[in-house]
């Protein structure tokens, strides 16, 4: 019997009915006290185009935007119906619960697939590592996944390329319909819900496929005397199984039929977005589009280097497919930050793996094993805990952050202009609140719309319009002739506003700490 097996179901902490529950209460109370109660912009655009589906159905028109002519794709449909009937029943109230209970389900569904893995890591019997498990899930939540806890659409993809990710593994294990059809639903419902990312859906397909044809290769080239010595083994990189090639085939038509639930959306966009988007300027000017750093991913570095050391200089193992997964979107994110959720969401789990399996090779004494896996466990779940709740943000309970949207500036136009003829210059990111307030854009955070890449019938590129006036560069001034704005609303932290100030043609009109509206002196 090896050393995993003598350990295994001793006590009542080793039980793994008792640590879900204690790290299923924990896990809500994290969610709680992390998730920030106030919404990003793009909350309030996707509230009001849900609400504009429901009262016109499918125009595909934009009733917003003055400065282009520019269309609806409803990307995000499903999302955008959600958050309207739950803001037209509950109001802001009901959309920041949903953000909780989706938090609460990507939790669950980490520590569910997490656990998993290190069952095949540390093996099935070898319970002294579980409590490790919700140790790993609490971390996430409180590091990580409060930067991506917004009513956008990235909270729901999460979870579905989790489970999409978990059920093509369950798939090639096993061969079981379930999987399959479970595969394809979870991809439609990608394209539902995210059309601009569904791309991505088929991405997480790469690695499966790639370690079935480096297994079939290796066990071809193994037959004709070709040896790889110890690194494309079981003794350090695990490859795809015999049942897994077998179903591989089987992976291709699923993957096929899933590709076709492309044409079942109501965005236009589902085949043809990631090139638009990646072509476009805005590529070039948005933070999520730049290349990560060590300040904004720390403890994702470390990750890294701890795993290459363990699969280096250690008698650990890997599955081969889990370590193309993690590679793949561990690159993904040096290219752009946006890709950091994915890695720690989805691509993780070789890392889990890796150093699950590393601590199964620990031996400890039963005093020890007792310490280390009930008491240290117990009192980290509390630390977590305490450490939770002095995040807790209910002390400034808001849904509006004012460095995106201010009720006191849209207050002002209302009641001081005719809105809906007014031309003003808004920075993108007021954008959508003002179209939440029904107050017409110049542009708004869906800056992609907005360019001729993304749409080549508009007159001008509204964003490179939009960039030369923001960062008063090139031809910024003939473009504010070209416009002839009735005003400006604009932050309070940039060098347009310190211009504005000394403008003889405008009138500061209104101001807070964060936000200025500027009017135009008309003769």
């Amino acid at each position: 019997m090896n050393n995993k097996t003598e350990v295994g179901n001793t006590g009542l902490f080793s039980k793994r009915n008792t640590w879900r529950i204690i790290f299923g209460v924990l896990l809500i109370l994290l969610v709680i006290c992390t998730v920030r109660t106030r919404f990003e912009n793009d909350t309030f655009y996707i509230i009001k185009i849900g609400e504009q589906f429901l009262n016109n159905g499918f125009d595909f028109q934009d009733h917003w935007a003055w400065s282009a002519d520019i269309e609806i794709n409803y990307p995000h449909f499903l999302l955008n119906v959600a958050l309207a009937l739950l803001y037209r029943t509950f109001g802001l109230t009901g959309v920041y619960v949903f953000v909780l209970v989706m938090g609460y389900l990507l939790a669950l569904s980490l520590y569910y697939v997490i656990e998993k893995i290190h069952d095949m890591a540390a093996g099935e019997s070898d319970n002294r590592l579980y409590p490790l498990v919700g140790i790993f899930v609490s971390f996430l939540v409180l590091n990580i996944y409060p930067v991506f806890a917004v009513a956008r659409s990235h909270l729901l993809s999460f979870l579905i390329w989790l489970w999409e990710m978990w059920f093509i593994l369950r798939f090639l294990k096993t061969g079981l319909k379930r999987y399959g059809v479970g595969i394809i639903v979870l991809i439609y419902l990608c394209s539902l819900v995210h059309a601009t990312a569904w791309y991505f859906s088929f991405i997480l397909f790469i690695p499966f496929f790639a370690s079935i044809y480096i297994t079939r290769l290796v066990n071809h080239l193994s037959s004709k005397g070709i040896s790889f010595g110890n690194v494309l083994s079981s003794n350090k990189l695990i490859l795809s199984s015999d049942t897994e090639c077998r179903n591989s085939k089987k992976l291709w038509i699923i993957l096929l039929i899933s590709y076709a639930t492309g044409l079942l959306t109501p965005s236009r966009i589902c085949y043809t977005s990631v090139f638009r988007i990646n072509s476009g300027n805005p590529v070039k000017y948005i933070r999520e589009f730049e290349p990560l750093t060590w300040n904004d991913a720390k403890y994702v570095f470390i990750g890294v280097i701890l795993m290459v050391v363990l699969l280096a200089f250690f008698k650990t193992k890997c599955r081969l497919d889990l370590l193309f997964l993690f590679g793949g979107l561990f690159m993904m994110s040096l290219t752009a930050y946006r890709h950091l959720a994915l890695l720690v969401f989805v691509g993780s789990f070789a890392f889990f793996y890796v150093v699950f399996d590393a601590l199964s090779l620990v031996q400890f004494k039963k005093i020890k094993g007792t310490i280390i896996y009930t008491v240290v466990p117990l009192l980290a779940a509390v630390l977590l805990t305490v450490w939770g709740i002095s995040k807790n943000r209910f002390s400034y309970f808001t849904y509006l952050s004012p460095m995106w949207s201010s009720e006191g500036a849209l207050d002002y136009i209302e009641e001081n202009y005719d809105k809906q003829s007014l031309r003003l210059f808004n920075d993108y990111s007021f954008g959508a609140y003002m179209i939440f307030r029904d107050v017409p854009v110049f542009i708004d955070s869906r800056v992609n719309e907005y360019t001729r890449q993304f749409d080549p019938d508009l007159e001008r590129d509204v964003f490179d319009d939009y960039i030369a006036i923001h960062r008063m560069e090139n031809n910024w001034h003939e473009v504010i002739e070209y416009y002839d704005f009735d005003g400006y609303y604009i932050p309070t932290d940039g060098p347009l506003y310190q211009y504005m100030l000394t403008n003889p043609d405008v009138e500061l009109v209104w101001e807070d700490p964060y936000t200025a509206i500027f009017m135009t002196i008309r003769e």
